[in-house]
């Protein structure tokens, strides 16, 4: 599965921001892994391009043009988990020298 926060554009201007899910099997779907990355590296990361995906609307997570404000959200509850691996490194580092 793969999630992804898409700007829905009309010809009227942007329609919104809504969070999707779906599987990374889909025809268009296509990710390219990245490789030599510093830092933290238990996650991965990857260029990903999409190419006429389709995804039905089932798929939405939330509501319509919620995904901006459910980003921000998790980014606010991950902040003290990146601090404490920060700190963890930084101790580790410090017993070293």
């Amino acid at each position: 599965m793969f999630s992804v926060l898409p700007i829905l554009i009309t010809p009227t201007g942007i329609a919104g921001i809504p969070s999707l899910s779906f599987e990374t099997d889909r025809a268009g779907y296509e990710a390219n892994k990245l490789h030599g990355k510093l830092g933290i590296r238990a996650n991965d990361t990857a260029e990903v391009s999409f190419n006429n995906v389709r995804i039905p609307a089932s798929n939405l997570i939330g509501r319509l043009g919620d995904g901006f404000k459910e980003l921000m959200g998790f980014f606010n509850l991950t902040r003290l988990h990146i601090c404490a691996m920060a700190v963890g490194i930084a101790r580790l580092h410090l017993k070293r020298v």
